[in-house]
């Protein structure tokens, strides 16, 4: 399997208790949405996935990412393999839970205490509609999890220098998330969008603390031997081969 051994969560790391794993070019998914494109390597890499695991194939967990904010619970050993929704949590052991994203927001999570894990894919979409907070919400009332607890690993996006976006879409973020908008002084009614912070301040306000938190400063658009990027794909005419991956086991 491809990994990038240099973006691995130093937080994570320090729990013997779950795995993680960042993926690097050229690995990546186009799945279970897009099954007609580029499936055979899809396919292949989720096999390679759990060989590397020791897991069945039905035990890997990958989203069907919609850009919503509604949290799946997987609370019982038989369940499907998908489900539309942009964050996943639970408490069983050996189950990969994966989030894809090209240049949205990823962010794996862990409770120490309760050893309860979850993915979050957080696009601008997602991110207007606290994806974020939902998920920790989620944690707290079903696993009574508590924030302070509970550590949080925010993987490679798009930095806010190269995500520009359209006024309405920052008029989203204008009331909670006005100090991470800027406005693009060469193109009328733009802006410069900066979803890597909005993240973090959605973390902060579901009260997880400031050192259980940590955030890649990697940029997706810019590192382009490291990452996909969708953005910079349209833009430079880059092959668009599929989406970044990452994902969390609890042993």
């Amino acid at each position: 399997m491809k990994v990038n051994p240099n973006i691995q969560s130093h937080l994570l790391s320090w729990y013997q208790e779950i795995a993680h794993f960042v993926s690097s070019k050229p690995f990546f998914l186009r799945w279970p949405r897009y099954l007609w494109e580029y499936q055979e390597l899809s396919n292949m890499n989720l096999k390679e996935l759990s060989e590397n695991f020791s897991l069945l194939e039905q035990d890997i967990i990958v989203l069907d990412q919609v850009h919503a904010s509604d949290v799946w619970v997987i609370c019982e050993r038989e369940h499907t393999q998908t489900n539309t929704t942009d964050a996943v949590i639970t408490h069983l052991s050996w189950k990969l839970l994966l989030v894809l994203a090209s240049d949205c927001v990823p962010i794996l999570l862990f409770d120490r205490d309760t050893k309860v894990i979850g993915v979050i894919h957080a696009g601008w979409r997602g991110l207007a509609a606290w994806v974020i907070w939902n998920t920790i919400a989620a944690m707290k009332n079903t696993y009574r999890s508590k924030p302070e607890n509970i550590i949080c690993f925010v993987w490679p996006c798009i930095s806010q220098n190269n995500y520009e976006v359209w006024g309405d879409v920052a008029e989203q973020f204008q009331c909670d998330f006005w100090e991470f908008l800027t406005q693009n002084m060469e193109s009328v009614n733009t802006y410069f969008l900066d979803v890597r912070n909005i993240a973090a301040k959605q973390l902060h306000s579901a009260w997880i603390l400031e050192h259980n938190i940590e955030i890649s400063k990697y940029c997706t658009y810019q590192d382009s031997e490291k990452f996909n990027s969708y953005r910079r794909s349209t833009q430079t005419w880059e092959v668009y081969e599929g989406n970044n991956v990452l994902g969390i086991l609890l042993k």
